[in-house]
C-alpha cells in the first residue's frame, strides 16, 4: 500500500511500540507546532488498526507533552521547547529495555561533567533550598516516600541551578527512570539513612564551593545505587 503523509500499516511488531514509533516519527517530520493530527478514524483507517489501539497511542503521545486535545476538535500538535527535548528520549526509553547498569553509568557521566558549572552558577538561595531538601529527608529516613521525594527535590535544585533547559529535561526524565525501580531494600530505612549521608556530603561541597568535594560526592553516591539496585535485583530474583 502507498504511504501517505509519511504513514504506512503498522508492521507485524509489538502494536504499541509500532504505533508509537510511526506516529512519533510523523509527527517530528511532517507535522509542525499547531497542526491539527488526522482524526481517529481517519489513522485508524491508514494505519490499519483499531481504533482503541490509535487512542491509547495518541493518549501516550499526549503524555509526552507532544500533542495536546481540543475539546470537540482533535488532537494538535504542540511542540514546545521541553517537549522536543524529553519526547524523542522518553519515547526510547520507554520502550526499549535499558540495562539499569547503562541508565546509572549515563547519570554518572552526566553528573560529573556539570560539576564545574553547578559550581559556577548555583546562587546561594538555591544552597539554601537544597540544605532544605536535605534536612527534609533527614528528618523523614522513617518514611521512605518522603525521604525520596525530598531526595528528588535536591536533584532537580542541582540542575536547575545550571540554567540550562536541555540538561534538566535530560536528567529529569533519567532520574525518574531510577527513581520508579521497585525494590524492597528501597523502601528500608537503611536506604533512607544511606541516601542522607551521601546528599548531606553533596550538600557541604556545594556550601563550600568545593569542586572537587562535589566530584567526588556525587560518584560515589552514584557509585552506591548502581551496587545497591544490583543487589537489591539478586535478591528479589532469588525470592
Amino acid at each position: 500500500m502507498m504511504k501517505k503523509n509519511g504513514l504506512e500499516p503498522i508492521a507485524k511488531e509489538p502494536l504499541k511500540k509500532a504505533l508509537m514509533k510511526q506516529l512519533t516519527r510523523y509527527i517530528w517530520n511532517d507535522l509542525e507546532d499547531g497542526d491539527k493530527l488526522p482524526t481517529e478514524k481517519e489513522l485508524s483507517d491508514q494505519l490499519q488498526v483499531g481504533r482503541s489501539s490509535i487512542r491509547e497511542a495518541l493518549r501516550s503521545i499526549e503524555a509526552m507533552g507532544l500533542l495536546e486535545v481540543h475539546r470537540g476538535s482533535g488532537y494538535y500538535v504542540t511542540k514546545k521547547a521541553g517537549n522536543l527535548i524529553r519526547g524523542p528520549i522518553e519515547l526510547v526509553l520507554s520502550h526499549d529495555t535499558q540495562p539499569l547498569f547503562e541508565i546509572i553509568e549515563a547519570r554518572t557521566i552526566f553528573e560529573s561533567a556539570l560539576v564545574d558549572k553547578i559550581i559556577q552558577r548555583i546562587t546561594d538561595e538555591e544552597i539554601r533550598e537544597a540544605e532544605a531538601a536535605v534536612q527534609e529527608l533527614k528528618e523523614n529516613v522513617d518514611n521512605p516516600e518522603k525521604a525520596l521525594a525530598a531526595d528528588h527535590l535536591f536533584h532537580k535544585i542541582l540542575y536547575e541551578s545550571v540554567h540550562n533547559t536541555v540538561i534538566y529535561h535530560i536528567h529529569d526524565l533519567v532520574s525518574q527512570i531510577i527513581k520508579n525501580i521497585p525494590g524492597s531494600y528501597l523502601q528500608s530505612r537503611d536506604y533512607t539513612q544511606d541516601t542522607y549521608y551521601f546528599h548531606d556530603k553533596m550538600l557541604t561541597a556545594l556550601k563550600n564551593r568545593d569542586r572537587d568535594g562535589l566530584y567526588e560526592a556525587i560518584n560515589e553516591h552514584n557509585t552506591w545505587i548502581y551496587k545497591v539496585f544490583k543487589l537489591d535485583t539478586a535478591e528479589d530474583a532469588a525470592d
